[in-house]
């Protein structure tokens, strides 16, 4: 495995109410200092990690693939949502996260745990609660250690987005199978009250093509039935924002 360099250290650090918003250099650096952090976290005990999609988390996955020397028997894989593809299809974000990262962890097979997109949406999604509910136990919400997000261009996370029946309809589920209009498709997806209550929340933002979107999402009109990722917030636990300057350009 690679050795990990020294510390990344964001250019600066800004606050937006309860979130911490750590702004890089570039996306290198940003990915770099996510890896260490998550390594150092994940290192500590018994740990349920969800995953995101995305071009800057199969960036981390691969940085994480290339420096872990730790084990991972004490670790849970999940994952935040899920087209309705099967496994092995390109658009797949287990296939993404697999080949980046978890197909070169010592992890075991039985430690990983997939929506399953080949099948009907609601199929899948009642399916993957069952399992988290399994994992888990008689509790309101899972309680995951770090939940990885992005965020769209729309303001969406994970695959809540704007104006679909999951933001509301779902309150009560942990899993939802969400139809989104503008993608003519069904997703599946974790619901706002389980990312909420995360012990860490993660999301990720890069390139300049973020910085419209953070721009409302992080000003300060509070709208989060127009943008979802406002809705995440997770409490008690901590929410940070890892932006590069690209992304970052007109935050103050």
């Amino acid at each position: 495995m690679a050795e990990s360099g020294p510390v990344a250290t964001p250019t600066r650090v800004l606050r937006r109410g309860a979130a911490e918003i750590r702004v890089y250099a570039d996306a290198a650096v940003l990915v770099e200092a996510a890896a260490q952090a998550l390594l150092e976290v994940q290192r500590r005990g018994p740990f349920h990690l969800a995953l995101a999609g995305g071009s800057t988390p199969e960036a981390l996955y691969r940085r994480i693939a290339q420096q872990s020397t730790a084990t991972w028997d004490r670790t849970q894989v999940w994952f935040g949502d899920e087209r309705s593809v099967g496994p092995d299809h390109l658009d797949s974000n287990f296939r993404m996260a697999h080949d980046a990262m978890l197909a070169r962890l010592p992890i075991a097979a039985d430690a990983v745990h997939r929506m399953r997109g080949e099948l009907p949406a609601d199929e899948a999604a009642g399916l993957y609660e069952a399992e988290l509910r399994a994992a888990f136990g008689d509790v309101e919400q899972p309680r995951f250690d770090l939940v990885l997000l992005g965020v769209g261009e729309d303001g969406h996370t994970a695959s809540l987005f704007p104006g679909t029946a999951a933001l509301t309809a779902a309150t009560t589920r942990w899993v939802a199978a969400n139809f989104v209009p503008k993608l003519d498709t069904w997703r599946i997806t974790l619901t706002m009250p389980v990312l909420c209550a995360a012990t860490r929340v993660w999301i990720f933002a890069v390139g300049a093509r973020k910085v419209e979107i953070l721009r409302g999402v992080l000003g300060e009109v509070h709208a989060p039935e127009r943008w979802p990722v406002q809705g995440v917030s997770p409490s008690p636990g901590a929410l940070v924002w890892w932006l590069d300057e690209a992304a970052a350009a007109e935050l103050e």
